[in-house]
């Protein structure tokens, strides 16, 4: 009786497989990879959708919009903390009520500064709400009573010029100064519909931002969107995804590598209003060189 043998493959043949299967995997990630970033834009997109609705709620029952930030460079500040303007609280804890977190806003003090002890708990429960899928929410320095907070990603529109929304900021080419256009958010006052004179279709509330890279030390007020630091809002002053650095309202200190996160000079006493971030997003369709440039800083 003749006996069939059963053929095997051959070293070639299992090469070639493996090659196709690779070409395969390769064509898929990609795809996959898009379809993970859509998901994760269409998210961003939705927490932007939740904050803008709680705003507008929080204008239907108050009549106006929430402060952006509570105290002002050189201003009154509540106790509790070091006392100091970039310890107040900023827009971030007035809507926590309109987007359904309650039980974190309840346990907000708003008689202290929001780096005191007692609202340790709010400054360190991270709501997903703030913080985009692409990037995510950062925690700054280590957990404790007195600095501990969450950064997040979205910023209230602080208008053309900087953070103190005046006129003396100069144009980097003619030198000229640039008047300051209004914004639907200030320091130490709010604004209504009534005032956006450009009709609230043609006036941004948000504008994502970037966090810094993870570290356990201070990186500077980008991103600190929960204070009075300047981080909260983003102004028009640069270009959105610019490649220009931040300007901060204190020391932000240097990173490895070519270049530095932010501007390190301190600014003279009395001008710390005059600092500017940009907004800055990592999704699809923005130049990805640019973002990750602008968020080391170089």
């Amino acid at each position: 009786m003749l006996r069939q043998r059963r053929r095997a493959f051959t070293l070639i043949e299992l090469l070639v497989v493996i090659a196709i299967i690779a070409v395969l995997i390769a064509l898929l990630l990609p795809a996959v990879q898009a379809a993970r970033e859509a998901a994760r834009r269409a998210q961003c997109v939705n927490n932007l959708k939740q904050l803008g609705l709680g705003m507008q709620n929080y204008h239907d029952i108050q009549g106006s919009f929430t402060f952006g930030s509570r105290s002002a460079p050189g201003g009154v500040v509540p106790p509790g903390g070091s006392a100091q303007w970039y310890d107040d609280m900023s827009w971030y804890f007035s809507i926590l009520p309109f987007i359904e977190q309650t039980t974190v806003a309840n346990s907000v003090n708003f008689n202290l500064t929001v780096s005191c002890p007692a609202n340790g708990t709010a400054r360190m429960t991270k709501i997903n709400t703030f913080g985009c899928p692409s990037d995510g929410l950062e925690t700054d320095e280590l957990p404790n009573a007195t600095f501990g907070r969450i950064r997040g990603n979205y910023a209230v529109n602080f208008g053309n010029t900087d953070y103190g929304q005046d006129s003396a900021q100069k144009d980097q080419v003619t030198g000229l100064a640039v008047a300051f256009m209004g914004a639907p958010f200030s320091i130490g006052k709010c604004s209504n519909i009534p005032l956006i004179t450009d009709g609230t279709s043609n006036t941004m509330m948000w504008g994502e931002i970037l966090n810094p890279p993870d570290s356990t030390g201070w990186d500077g007020p980008i991103a600190e969107t929960m204070i009075a630091v300047g981080g909260q809002g983003f102004e028009a002053w640069t270009t959105p995804n610019t490649r220009i650095p931040d300007l901060v309202t204190r020391l932000c200190p240097t990173i490895p590598g070519p270049g530095v996160r932010c501007n390190p000079a301190v600014l003279p006493a009395g001008q710390e209003g005059l600092s500017y971030f940009a907004a800055r997003s990592f999704h699809s369709g923005v130049s990805m060189w640019d973002c990750a440039t602008a968020r080391s800083g170089s």
